[in-house]
């Protein structure tokens, strides 16, 4: 009996070393690859209501961040916007963020973002229906994660770069490699 209830112990605690030790840039974010994206509708900074059905038939680019606090994440939209690169791609970019309207309107505003919907998500639930919690920060908000949803509405690429635990960790990307992961990703 006692053998047998050491054993589960140690089953158990080989289990949590296990976990401890995967690094979460390693998760799953390939498991939300070649799935159908799922859908949502929130309320938009610039005004109404978007959901990703509104693009249907249109690339999206879902960019998960921690918005008005984070001057990067937000000067990331404003590039994202201005690019003529970018633009060129026929991809649309949605922000999605913690934040309220109320907090982060303002902010769109005075940064000139007026293309880009920016988007609310209080609960974080299409935060969690994407699984970029995964690489939340330390307060439970998305880092700095994209989501390339093609035109079919299927996920295509996921790709973490905020995350607490990564080595390369980035709160801003150039939006020429942005440019390259999204054209080499809508092309497969």
């Amino acid at each position: 009996m006692r053998v047998k209830t050491v054993r589960n112990i140690l089953l158990v605690l080989l289990a949590f070393v296990l976990a401890a030790c995967s690094s979460s840039q390693q998760a799953p974010a390939d498991s939300f690859v070649k799935t159908t994206a799922p859908g949502f509708t929130l309320d938009d900074a610039l005004g109404g209501q978007t959901s990703l059905s509104d693009y249907s038939g249109t690339p999206v680019l879902l960019f998960f961040h921690m918005a008005v606090g984070c001057s990067p994440c937000m000067q990331q939209i404003v590039d994202l916007q201005n690019s003529s690169k970018f633009q060129a791609l026929n991809v649309q970019v949605i922000s999605i963020a913690r934040d309220s309207v109320a907090e982060m309107a303002p902010e769109a505003q005075t940064l000139g973002i007026s293309s880009v919907p920016v988007l609310s998500d209080p609960d974080l639930a299409v935060s969690a229906d994407y699984d970029v919690l995964q690489w939340a920060i330390d307060n439970g908000e998305p880092s700095h994660t994209f989501v390339l949803v093609d035109a079919d509405g299927q996920i295509v690429w996921v790709k973490d770069y905020g995350a607490p635990d990564n080595p390369d960790r980035t709160m801003y990307v150039e939006v020429d490699e942005l440019i390259d992961f999204v054209e080499a990703n809508l092309e497969n």
